[in-house]
């Protein structure tokens, strides 16, 4: 995507670059050596470039930083592209000879590099050799070398693409070596390795961002991850080693506004809470914070404050959360012992209005039940008194009825005498 910037002659850019992962088969050939190649040079730039990177950061924080020790790529690099005894530039050489064959580029091979560290010849192998590179030993063979470094597009099908009415097809074929009367003489290794090295020099005069892909598993299947063949591929792509870089320096970054509000209200509450009352910026509490903390919580050898960024090795960075999920712990739990006690307090009052309720029909009944045998006893004495009376009362007419009948026979007994 090409934009014109306010001077003419200036332009930005943006590219993506697609290239194949390093390779290793049960036979590996001339194909393999130069994607391999490729991916080499590439890991130099992104090693160089991610050690680049780091020392401008430290470098613009101004902060106190070691040399990044890391595993150079340069002598297995060297072995291919150097001139005049690399292994393209050998090939190159044998393919100006008529006679030669690739068991005579073997032999030349292993009289230049037989004391180079990267190349290595078993005494048994008859065509085969090994190269150490970043990711991993490659045995590759010899056999087809020549042949293949000397592979020419056919005229015709250049011609043919030329005659192309899309102009970025045409484009593709109108380089110098592609014209009719030196196709024949281009040399794919040579012109392999130069264009290798004009996409590294475009590479090093821009800003580059890396995505690593990672095939979880070879039989293409949805939730199926391959731990070993994903970590052969994080090798090949350098990202353990990118990650190994990183680590040597100081690998957890934070703006002064992401650390304090990360740590605020967990390792720092009470500073913080006692410092933000005053008139001061974030930016003074934390260097209050890590200023009276410096010598004892944050060591220098693991903690670095920049101009705008605290800096950490990941074994600080590791206590600090750790410490801040066991603080984070306690008020949840904190937090969850009140929010219990409020429960419980709202369900206790809830039933204690259910009890006040039950109990005073309890006591009405109890209290029902009680006057019920006071007026039944009172009822029982009261019929008792009443009977008596009653009786009383009968008797004293049964004896008045008794006078009552005695005179009459009196009077009857008397009546009769007289008669």
């Amino acid at each position: 995507n090409n934009n014109n910037n306010t001077n003419a002659n200036k332009k930005s850019t943006i590219s993506v670059l697609d290239i194949f992962g390093f390779e290793v088969f049960e036979e590996n050939l001339f194909e393999q050596l130069c994607i391999n190649f490729a991916n080499e040079k590439l890991q130099q730039h992104f090693c160089k470039g991610t050690i680049k990177q780091e020392q401008i950061e430290y470098e613009n924080e101004g902060v106190k930083w070691a040399h990044i020790q890391f595993r150079d790529n340069e002598p297995c690099v060297a072995l291919i592209e150097k001139k005049p005894n690399g292994i393209i530039s050998l090939i190159q050489e044998q393919c100006s000879f008529p006679k030669a064959t690739d068991l005579s580029l073997f032999e030349l091979l292993k009289s230049n590099h037989s004391n180079d560290s990267s190349f290595v010849v078993d005494k048994r192998a008859k065509n085969t050799f090994i190269i150490k590179h970043f990711a991993g030993d490659v045995e590759y063979n010899i056999l087809g070398f020549l042949s293949k470094n000397k592979a020419t597009i056919n005229d015709g099908l250049v011609d043919c693409v030329k005659s192309s009415k899309i102009p970025f097809v045409v484009s593709l074929f109108t380089a110098p070596e592609y014209s009719a009367n030196v196709t024949g003489s281009v040399v794919l290794g040579t012109e392999f390795r130069t264009q290798l090295l004009k996409l590294v020099q475009d590479l090093e005069t821009t800003k580059c961002h890396y995505i690593r892909c990672i095939k979880p598993n070879t039989a293409q299947l949805p939730e199926r991850f391959d731990s070993l063949n994903s970590l052969r591929q994080l090798r090949c792509t350098g990202v353990i080693e990118a990650a190994a870089i990183r680590k040597q320096g100081y690998p957890i970054r934070f703006t002064f506004e992401q650390f304090l509000i990360r740590y605020k209200n967990t390792l720092f509450a009470k500073e913080y809470s006692t410092l933000s009352t005053k008139k001061i910026t974030p930016i003074e509490i934390l260097r209050h914070i890590i200023g009276s903390n410096h010598n004892g919580y944050f060591p220098e050898e693991l903690f670095q404050m920049g101009k705008s960024k605290v800096m950490m090795k990941d074994e600080l960075f590791t206590k600090l959360e750790k410490e801040k999920q066991e603080m984070l712990v306690k008020y949840v739990i904190k937090l969850q012992s009140k929010i219990r006690g409020k429960v419980i307090r709202t369900n206790f009052v809830k039933k204690l209005k259910i009890w006040k309720i039950a109990s005073l029909k309890i006591q009405k009944l109890v209290r029902m039940k009680i006057q019920r045998k006071v007026f039944n006893k009172k009822k029982k004495e009261i019929k008792k008194i009443q009977t008596r009376f009653r009786m009383k009362i009968a008797k004293k007419k049964l004896g008045v009825l008794k006078k009552e009948a005695e005179i009459k026979r009196e009077l009857e007994r008397k009546r009769k005498e007289e008669e």
